[in-house]
């Protein structure tokens, strides 16, 4: 019987288990002081495979992809593959300076992540103070740098009720695309799977 093989159109490529926040959700399990990230090379490798098989929308994720202090040389490096890049960031040290760098690599879309519209709700899930004020800045350094941006957030039993507020508050910040996604039960992500739906 032939069977033909689909071609991703979509890779995520999670680049880096650093991160300076604890989301309670996180399936990478990421952590500040984590060490033992692929090297450039690796990445490359992976780059360069899924570039020979298909090229596609290439997103770097982590953890915190900007941990990585050679993000900029990966995304030249998918670029050159032929891939369409994206970036899922935290969006806790994002600056004028990665937005632009960011725009001159011709990424054609980020993504921030809203857990809820109440801040204090997101915060207690992402378990870092200042989360939702740090990320509604980071959208607004993505916008003056003119960058297309998405919202995700992560669904569970306690903000079920909530996604219509935050689907709206993500039209209302400009997002060009609102990405809900089921709590996967992996890396922390176990610990709360009495929450998944």
């Amino acid at each position: 019987m032939d069977c033909e093989v689909k071609r991703p159109r979509v890779v995520a490529f999670e680049v880096t288990r650093r991160c300076k926040m604890k989301c309670v959700h996180c399936r990478a399990a990421a952590d500040a002081d984590f060490e033992n990230d692929l090297s450039t090379q690796d990445c490359k490798k992976i780059i360069k495979a899924v570039g020979d098989y298909g090229r596609c929308v290439f997103i770097f994720t982590g953890g915190e992809p900007f941990e990585r202090e050679d993000l900029f040389e990966l995304i030249d490096y998918a670029n050159s593959c032929g891939h369409v890049v994206s970036v899922a960031t935290c969006g806790y040290d994002f600056d004028d300076e990665k937005a632009r760098r960011l725009k001159s690599a011709q990424v054609v879309t980020l993504s921030f992540s809203i857990d809820s519209d109440d801040a204090q709700v997101h915060d207690d899930f992402r378990r870092t103070e200042g989360a939702y004020a740090r990320t509604l800045k980071a959208i607004e350094t993505a916008k003056s740098a003119g960058l297309k941006f998405q919202i995700n957030s992560v669904v569970t039993k306690l903000n079920f009720d909530n996604l219509t507020a935050i689907a709206k508050l993500a039209e209302d910040l400009g997002a060009y695309c609102f990405n809900p996604f089921m709590l996967v039960p992996a890396g922390r992500g176990k610990e709360i799977s009495h929450i998944a739906i």
